[in-house]
Order: C-alpha cells, then structure tokens, then sequence
C-alpha cells in the first residue's frame, strides 16, 4: 500500500511494548527524577517515558513545558506541537505544519485501547467482526483514524465533560473521512474493500451519536428538523457507495463480514410476527393515522391496508409515507411481543440492527424530507418511538436519540396532530 506510513515507535503489531537499544550521547536536558536515579532520560516532552511510568513530577527547569496551543511558548514552532495539542513533538524531531502520517500519542493509545476492549462490545456488526477488523487499521490509516474516532465518541459519551474527547472525536472523524474519499477513488483489493466497509460503518455510527437536536432540553423542542439530521443524507450515501461498487462483491466474500452480511434481522422479525395480529393491526393503524393528517385521500383507496397499488400517482406522498412505514411493522409488532411479557433477548440483535440500518435503506421518503412534509415528523416519531423501546442502554451511541420520539410528538402536537402510540394497547 502506498501513501503515508503510520509511525508506532517501539510497538509491534501485537500491541506489545518492545526495547530497541541505541546508543545516546549522554544526557544534557535530561529530567532530575531520572538523573537522581541514574538512569537515561528519553527526555519527552512535557512528561518523560520514566516519569509517566513512575507516574512522578517531571521536573527540568531548562525546557519550557508546552501542554497545548493557548500555552505554547512564542519560541516553539506551531508545527512541533500535535494536531489535537495533548503532546508536543520534541524540537529535536520537526514536523511539518499540515502532515499526513498519524503520530500516536498516549491520548490515541487510549482511544484505541478504550475501542478494542470495551467500544467493539457495543456495535451492531457483532465483537467477533470487529476483532478481525482491528489489525487492518495498521494498514490503512483512515480505517485507524476512524477506529480512534468511536474510540473518542464513546469515552465523550461517558464522560462529556471532557474537552479533549470530542476534540479527538472531530479531528479523526474529518481525516476519517477524507481518506475515504482517497480510497473510493483508489483501486480495491480484498483488504481496502473491508477497511472502506468497516470505516464507513463506524463513521455511520458516529453520526447515530452526535446529532446536535439530541442534547439536554431535546424532549421539549418544539422546532425538530428531521432534514438537519445529517444520518440520513449520510445513510443515503453509505447504501451508494457500497451498492455502486465493487466493495459489495469482496464483502461477500470477505472472511471478516461475510456471516455479518449474511443474517438478515428482517427474516428473524417476520418469523417471530407472522402468526400474530400485530402486523395487519398496525397497517390499518397506520393508514388511519394517514388519513387524518390528509383527509382529501378518497377512503376506498387509502382503507386497504398496506396494499397501495390502488392509489393513483397524484398520492405519491401516501405512497412513500406507507412503504417507509410499512418496514417499521415487523419490528414494531415483535416489540410489542415484548410488551406482552414474551423475552426478545434472543432477538436484541435482529432488533438492534434492524433499526440501525432502516435509514440506510430509505428510498422515496428522502424526498418527502426534503420538501419538509408533516407526514415526515410522523414517520419518524413511530421510528424513534420503536428505537426508544426497542435499543437497550448497552447500544450507547443510541441512547440520546431516544428523547427524539417526544421531540417529534410535541411538534406534531403543535400543529394539532395527536401520533398514534403503537405500544399501547388501545391504539
């Protein structure tokens, strides 16, 4: 592979620590812990190797320590200090202002730790997928910038307090996502196809996570765009790129995701919903609901269940409203089950990754969006409504999306709209 190198000083592919001896000249700067106990000081700035180890005071009075960009001394180049500003570059080793290659320091160390033993637990594409997945990212580098952005995403997530996550969330996510654009224009191979597959899932993920409407107070706005939501665009685009390339091809036969391609949520659902009155109960519902949001729909044509083939093309509204909704009735009538006292923890995963991807497969409601249709804010409130039910709090990058069914029914209300609340029984 060609392009820039990614430099993991004194760590093999294992992630185990080794020792490279060299010979130094004796140490002029070195930290006065090190000094006192005689041994070599690597001198790194602002915390020694030794002293992080020690977990000590790094103590030399002769080097400025520089800890980010608002303290940086005025005679220490821009360039010698990170991108995220958590750990200078030494002043013996210049870098050049915009550089391409990913220095990993302790704060990326982290990110990366955080991703493989606790992140990988919590995506839809299953642990097993995910651990193959990890040794591609040493070869691809927007593939480990984007492991290092989910990584960021869910320690902001648990603590959001922390400046400095999201800061490393945002800063991998763009180089994530314009070393995509460089490998989609590039030629693919097994391995490229799976770090291109496995990158964009995960910079899917990101957006599930950090849509602005989804902060404190979200519950109570009245003034929720669904057309801000970037998840859908980027849905959109996620089903193009992998339907309008090669990439599709190679995953399945991939020995990474090809069992994860492979199961189809949709199968699980209907089996366990088929033989129940949910399904048919639901469309009726929805087609009512319909109805009283645009009355001027004749009756005979819109009273026919899910069956829209009758509706003349002057209702193309109707129609994409009740295709969209209509994928919404297997996993809402399994979930309904659940209500009923029956366990879906056999089927969390079927129901998890069935949400997950319903915006990916959207098709004429993209447009209905666009043009801001009310019929859109009742869509989507019965889609967050089943994500608010449906997603359990393992699935973290969900949780703040869940406040956005309540959202959608106060603006609904305001226009004197009243959704049906499929998960009760006497709807």
């Amino acid at each position: 592979m060609t392009g820039p190198e990614i430099r993991f000083a004194k760590i093999n592919i294992s992630g185990e620590r080794t020792r490279v001896r060299k010979q130094h000249a004796k140490s002029r700067t070195g930290c006065d812990s090190c000094k006192k106990r005689k041994i070599k000081c690597d001198e790194k700035i602002p915390i020694c190797s030794a002293c992080v180890r020690r977990k000590e005071e790094c103590i030399r009075p002769r080097i400025p320590v520089v800890d980010d960009e608002r303290h940086r001394d005025a005679s220490t180049p821009a360039s010698q200090t990170s991108s995220l500003g958590s750990l200078p570059r030494p002043a013996t080793s210049p870098v050049p202002a915009v550089s391409s290659s990913l220095d990993i320091n302790f704060l990326q160390l982290r990110l990366f730790h955080h991703f493989e033993s606790v992140t990988v637990e919590t995506l839809v594409l299953g642990f097993e997928a995910w651990k193959k997945v990890l040794p591609l990212a040493f070869e691809y580098e927007y593939l480990m910038h984007a492991i290092l952005m989910m990584g960021a995403a869910h320690l902001s997530y648990l603590d959001p307090t922390n400046e400095i996550y999201k800061t490393a969330e945002l800063e991998h996510l763009s180089n994530a996502t314009q070393g995509i654009r460089t490998g989609l224009s590039s030629e693919l191979s097994q391995s490229s196809a799976e770090a291109l597959f496995a990158s964009c899932i995960l910079v899917y993920n990101q957006t599930w996570s950090s849509y602005e409407y989804t902060d404190s107070g979200v519950s109570e706005s009245h003034n929720l765009q669904i057309d801000a939501d970037f998840l859908l665009p980027l849905g959109a685009g996620l089903k193009g790129v992998i339907s309008d390339t090669l990439i599709w091809v190679y995953i399945w036969r991939s020995s990474i995701f090809s069992e994860c391609v492979a199961f189809s949520p949709k199968l699980s659902l209907n089996q366990c919903a088929q033989h129940t009155v949910y399904p048919e109960e639901l469309s009726m519902s929805f087609v009512a609901e319909y109805l009283r949001l645009w009355p001027q729909i004749p009756e005979e044509n819109s009273l026919s269940g899910a069956d829209t083939s009758t509706v003349d093309s002057g209702n193309s509204d109707f129609v994409s409203y009740m295709t969209e909704v209509t994928r919404l009735i297997p996993v809402i009538s399994v979930l309904k089950l659940g209500n009923c006292g029956i366990d879906l923890k056999p089927l969390e995963t079927a129901i998890v990754r069935y949400l997950y991807s319903w915006p990916v497969l959207m098709g004429g409601a993209l447009q209905m969006i666009k043009d801001k249709k009310d019929c859109v804010q009742l869509l989507f409130y019965h889609y967050y409504k089943a994500v608010e039910v449906g997603v359990p709090e393992k699935y973290w990058w969900a949780q703040k999306r869940k406040h956005m069914a309540k959202a959608l029914e106060n603006g609904l209300r305001e226009k004197g709209i009243v959704p049906n609340n499929c998960f009760l029984e006497n709807d």
